[in-house]
């Protein structure tokens, strides 16, 4: 005659108080990295570059609300990429991070081979850092760019003129991807000046 025993208790769920507690330690775990990778020389930061780093020539002494409705509007000078300017002191800043260790990749919007010179030169006449400067393959996003590189940080705007988050890069790569990446959303055409100046504070962000 079969006998039948008491089936085992099911494994409790972890509480939501386990459940952030595990996601504090893998945050803290790939901050961490980040910074180990900092120490070993090999800290990689993507940056966007039109919007981020760079501005239309049209936009100086103009408010950045100002630069936003030009965008809106396609002021001409926004196609006219080799006359890009800085924003702020980006180049002074990239150059800080490279100083402590850091490598700078940049990020084009430009697909076209000519525009992609254009925006390479107006960083090296404006004496930003030397680094690689990726742009979209075809049938590529920026999140395939992203995830292909897994920077350490990632640092681009708010995509304010072309629809806001939605738009923006971090938004769309995945998560497994996402959570090994520091990603620091500034506002567009809004600078990276008042990031900070050691490289060690962006694992943070």
């Amino acid at each position: 005659m079969a006998t039948y025993g008491v089936p085992p208790a099911s494994p409790p769920f972890p509480s939501a108080v386990a459940l952030q507690a595990s996601k504090a330690c893998l945050r803290d775990y790939f901050i961490a990295k980040r910074r180990y990778s900092l120490y070993r020389g090999s800290m990689r930061i993507i940056v966007f570059t039109e919007g981020t780093i760079l501005m239309h020539k049209n936009a100086v002494g103009h408010t950045r609300k100002e630069i936003i409705l030009q965008a809106n509007d396609m002021e001409p000078s926004i196609h006219e990429f080799a006359s890009y300017l800085p924003i702020g002191r980006a180049a002074e800043k990239l150059s800080k991070w490279k100083s402590q260790g850091a490598k700078i990749v940049y990020l084009t919007s430009r697909r076209k081979p000519e525009e992609i010179h254009a925006v390479s030169n107006v960083l090296k006449t404006h004496r930003f850092p030397d680094g690689p400067l990726l742009s979209r393959k075809d049938g590529e996003e920026y999140k395939d760019v992203v995830e292909r590189v897994t920077p350490d940080v990632l640092i681009e705007d708010d995509c304010e003129s072309i629809g806001g988050v939605n738009e923006m890069t971090i938004t769309h790569v995945k998560p497994e991807t996402k959570q090994k990446i520091s990603s620091i959303v500034i506002k567009e055409f809004g600078g990276i000046d008042y990031l900070p100046d050691q490289v060690a504070l962006l694992a943070k962000q």
